[in-house]
């Protein structure tokens, strides 16, 4: 699946959308997602975790995943131009072990991220 996470208006929660395998490879809005998060559930296995902050377009995120598929990644960029843009990127190369979230990774490290869950930072 590849999210993007988008925050709501006026709001400094977030709003999350996603493109899951055989979808477009567009954002699509869903909701929130749960606090804490448990990444096993949400991609459909146990696997290690590592998580980019400041992704950018997500060129290390779309390498990593491809080389790296007994991983799962979570990449997380801060502006929204970038952001949809690397979510776009992994859904056009079918990226099953990666999402992009749009938001603050402050906010989701503090407030949905499991104590223990990240292999790597």
């Amino acid at each position: 699946m590849v999210f993007s996470w988008e925050r709501g208006a006026g709001s400094p929660d977030c709003r999350f959308a996603a493109s899951a395998r055989g979808r477009a490879a567009a954002a699509e809005p869903v909701p929130d997602l749960p606090s804490p998060i448990d990444w096993a559930q949400f991609f459909g296995r146990e696997a290690p975790l590592d998580i980019e902050v400041g992704s950018g377009k997500g060129l290390f995120l779309a390498s990593a995943s491809a080389a790296c598929g007994e991983h799962d990644f979570v990449g997380i960029e801060i502006a929204g131009k970038y952001a949809r843009f690397a979510a776009h990127r992994l859904a056009q190369e079918a990226r099953t072990n990666a999402v992009m979230l749009h938001g603050d990774a402050r906010k989701l490290m503090e407030e949905r991220l499991p104590d223990q869950s990240v292999t790597a930072l």
